[in-house]
């Protein structure tokens, strides 16, 4: 779903340009479009995530282990799920008290 809306996004003009931190990246998916974008593209007022969604890191003294985790490769423009390797998310969770979270409007060239 994650790679999903960040298709999504970019298709429809947002730009992560160069962001690595996975969060800032959800934010960004989290954002919605200003009003003149509203009415030319129908069906996507809100954001693209639900805004209750954050990340848990994997500690860093679980790394060597083979646990699966994601990690977000801007390189690619999505999250891959790996089984090694530093700064990786554990988890992907809802947090209730991020609902109320104003993660602001863009302006964004649809094609």
């Amino acid at each position: 779903m994650l790679n999903r809306a960040l298709k999504q996004y970019e298709l429809f003009g947002g730009s992560l340009g160069t962001l690595s931190d996975p969060q800032l990246v959800l934010n960004k998916l989290k954002t919605r479009l200003t009003g003149d974008n509203k009415k030319e593209m129908a069906g996507l007022k809100g954001s693209l995530v639900d805004p209750r969604l954050k990340i848990n890191l994997l500690p860093d003294t679980l790394a060597a282990s083979a646990t699966a985790r994601a990690r977000n490769r801007p390189d690619l423009r999505q999250f891959e799920i790996v089984k090694s390797g530093n700064g990786a998310i554990r988890r992907f969770v809802l947090e209730d008290a991020l609902a109320k979270m104003d993660y602001g409007t863009e302006s964004r060239a649809g094609f």
